[in-house]
């Protein structure tokens, strides 16, 4: 072979190996992030289910009171 082949055949190698790794780490981050998305969307379901019994204890409590002025 010539030394143009190697040449070329080195530089393939290198950016394929490159390529590779790059794809390998930005699967990682991508399986890492939808993790992270799924532990904060779990959060948020927690902190609305939260919200709305609070809500309903507050009109509870309001309604109680608006029955007891009204007597």
């Amino acid at each position: 072979m010539s030394e143009t082949w190697y040449q070329v055949i080195t530089i393939v190698g290198a950016n394929l190996i490159i390529m590779l790794t790059f794809f390998g780490v930005s699967v990682s981050l991508h399986n890492g992030m939808r993790e992270e998305i799924r532990a904060i969307h779990g959060e948020i379901k927690d902190f609305h289910g939260k919200l709305e019994r609070q809500d309903a204890d507050f009109k509870a409590h309001l309604m109680h009171l608006h029955k007891e002025v009204r007597k």
